[in-house]
């Protein structure tokens, strides 16, 4: 607060409660679409492969300032309605960025973007916390596979490790 120039209790005068001000960090921090940035002119699937691999990657998983989804998901989940409610506004956004990107099949691609958003959020959560591991970056390598099963040829994915 002091390099704000406010104390606490000025700070917490800016909203009604601590509600509303926690439904406002849920607005400001999931509002941007993290690592979707410079994809506008990019083809479909080519950027549906993009954004996966760029948000599946190793340099994703270390950064931990990147996309905060990991980070507030169980706050969110016992968080009031309103936190609850602006959380899934910031969803149907990002949601419907990946929505006319992925290729039709007999998964619709809403369900396939909704799919996609639960096993790259989901990978990338489990390899930050098993990071260090050589299950780390074989989680990231997996979900990539299955979000992008377009892809199955492709050969920079490592070797399966040892259990």
């Amino acid at each position: 607060m002091g390099g704000a120039g406010l104390t606490t209790g000025g700070f917490y005068a800016h909203f009604q409660s601590k509600t509303a001000m926690d439904v406002e960090i849920v607005r400001t921090m999931l509002r941007p679409l993290h690592g979707l940035e410079g994809l506008d002119d990019v083809p479909s699937f080519d950027w549906l492969q993009r954004a996966v691999k760029r948000y599946l990657s190793v340099a994703h998983r270390d950064n931990l300032e990147g996309c905060p989804y990991p980070a507030v998901l169980s706050e969110i989940a016992s968080a009031p309605d309103e936190v609850r409610r602006a959380f899934a506004e910031a969803l149907e956004r990002r949601v419907a960025a990946f929505e006319p990107h992925v290729p039709g099949t007999a998964v619709l691609a809403r369900q396939r973007a909704l799919a996609t958003m639960a096993l790259t959020i989901g990978g990338l959560l489990l390899a930050r916390a098993a990071q260090g591991q050589p299950i780390s970056k074989e989680m990231l390598m997996a979900c990539r596979r299955w979000a992008l099963p377009e892809t199955q040829g492709d050969n920079s994915r490592p070797p399966r490790t040892a259990r």
